[in-house]
């Protein structure tokens, strides 16, 4: 009867407009569980607020020029995990930024692969390897392995004296490669259906941030 029922709501205009619904259902033995709906497709955007506080940021890297960037199913599964992070911020009252940070050299092919792959609150396009973002997310400040597409999970926070100030930033994960983009939200979008158990569960894989500047072969002329 419950999945019947997950089935009308995916469709109906309520589970469009919101991107978390959370449904009672009372089963035939008479218990009540708890079961959480996401629509990742068609979550509105709501930009992060300029407040002091901690902070859950998604960093989007790839380029429209990028073979991997371009495979079916990896914009689908950046959003999915987009908003499985969304609501694991909101969970534990943090704010979530998401970042899209594009190699192209143009701007204009750059921000339509972006629109394609999200809404961002912040966007970087242009330069290639010496991209603003690039520079931050993988040569210099949180140094990682130099390959596209990437997704930069990190906490950080946010502090406000008479101007703002970010501390703290720890990498949560990072992860490379088409393949590894999608099986991640694959395994996230498995463990949703299969969670009735009423808690806000989320995918909270954590691994060590790279202590060393990564060895990459790859030149500015590659994209």
């Amino acid at each position: 009867m419950h999945f019947r029922l997950r089935e009308l709501l995916a469709s109906s205009k309520i589970a469009r407009t919101i991107d978390i619904l959370l449904v009672l259902i009372v089963l035939g033995f008479g218990s009540t569980v708890l079961v959480r709906f996401i629509r990742p497709d068609t979550e509105p955007y709501r930009p992060a607020p300029l407040v002091a506080g901690e902070e859950l940021v998604f960093v989007f890297l790839g380029s429209s020029t990028c073979p991997g960037t371009r495979l079916p199913g990896v914009d689908s599964a950046v959003k999915t995990l987009m908003a499985n992070y969304r609501g694991q911020a909101a969970a534990e009252n943090k704010r979530f930024v998401a970042i899209g940070v594009s190699l192209d050299w143009q701007f204009q092919p750059g921000l339509d692969l972006l629109n394609r792959f999200g809404n961002f609150d912040e966007v970087m396009i242009g330069r290639s390897w010496l991209n603003s973002g690039i520079v931050k997310y993988v040569w210099d400040e949180l140094p990682g392995y130099a390959a596209i597409p990437q997704i930069v999970l990190l906490t950080r926070t946010v502090s406000y004296d008479d101007g703002y100030s970010v501390s703290n930033q720890q990498v949560l994960v990072r992860r490379t490669g088409a393949d590894a983009l999608k099986g991640w939200a694959a395994a996230i979008t498995e463990k949703s259906r299969t969670n009735l158990s009423g808690t806000a569960e989320y995918s909270r894989e954590i691994s060590p941030r790279t202590a060393a500047r990564p060895r990459t072969t790859r030149t500015t002329a590659d994209f």
